[in-house]
């Protein structure tokens, strides 16, 4: 009776073309039994081509409040117990996890409890318990994390600004907005530098969930993954002597107080979702 349901689910939600869609269906209630398998998954192929889900949707959907009064992503405060009291924060790894979840949907798969996943992350990876995770150590967590997507592949690629103390990844000229689109099958980490009266406190990371052609990107923020938050891009100079860096504002109208946190665009990571 399972099968049947699916198989009718699936019919009604591919509409293009109901004479082929009613031809797969009437060919798999005829003979179920030798051919069940072989029709799910020529309709689930079926599927995958039909019904394009946008990011912004597939993040929407994973920020919503459940009954629990929580969301399928991960908030960082959770986790700080496994970060050494010498370290930074846990954004790194849980800003992995919720770019895992978004990557799980656009697979076809169930989200994941947080709590089980990122136990065994930083015992599998214990760099990631010092907090001030580099770009190589989330390379190799996401990597990790392939596990996670059966019958895929993670083609990541590592990108960085001039100004980055982080040596991994290609050097980017300038920024641009092409630069930060989310391409199909694909979901994009930013990592930014926070500066406090001049001093470096350290890097956050956040998961790009939509680029606007405002010079703006929409991100999902392990402090609270429930909120989009939306940044605007702006171009500045820092000395006579250094190259102009990229710093992300909330407001491009907004004049930064010289006591304010202001953030630098350090690092972008790109994971690409490829069938096996």
């Amino acid at each position: 009776m399972g099968t049947y349901v699916w198989i009718g689910i699936t019919v009604m939600r591919l509409n293009r073309s109901p004479t082929l869609f009613r031809s797969w269906f009437f060919f798999c209630l005829l003979a179920p039994s030798v051919f069940a398998l072989d029709c799910t998954k020529t309709l689930t192929s079926i599927a995958v081509i039909q019904k394009v889900e946008s990011l912004f949707d597939v993040y929407s959907e994973l920020q919503k409040i459940q009954e629990d009064g929580k969301t399928k992503l991960a908030e960082q405060s959770p986790f700080l117990h496994y970060i050494k009291e010498s370290g930074g924060g846990a954004c790194a790894s849980v800003t992995a996890f919720n770019l895992l979840q978004g990557l799980r949907v656009m697979a076809h798969l169930e989200p994941l409890q947080a709590s089980s996943i990122m136990r065994r992350a930083f015992k599998k990876i214990p760099e990631l318990k010092d907090g001030r995770v580099t770009n190589v150590q989330m390379t190799q967590l996401l990597n990790y994390f392939e596990k996670y997507l059966p019958d895929h592949h993670l083609n990541i690629k590592v990108q960085r600004a001039a100004i980055s103390a982080d040596g991994e990844g290609t050097v980017w000229e300038k920024i641009t907005p092409q630069l930060f689109e989310v391409k199909p099958n694909e979901v994009k980490i930013l990592s930014y530098q926070v500066h406090s009266n001049g001093q470096l406190l350290g890097r956050h990371f956040v998961v790009i969930k939509k680029s606007g052609e405002d010079n703006s990107i929409v991100v999902v923020d392990p402090n609270r993954p429930e909120k989009d938050y939306t940044y605007f891009f702006r171009r500045i100079k820092n000395d006579k002597n250094s190259e102009p860096s990229t710093q992300l504002v909330r407001s491009l109208t907004t004049v930064t107080a010289p006591s304010e946190q202001t953030f630098i665009v350090d690092s972008l990571f790109t994971v690409q979702l490829k069938p096996q």
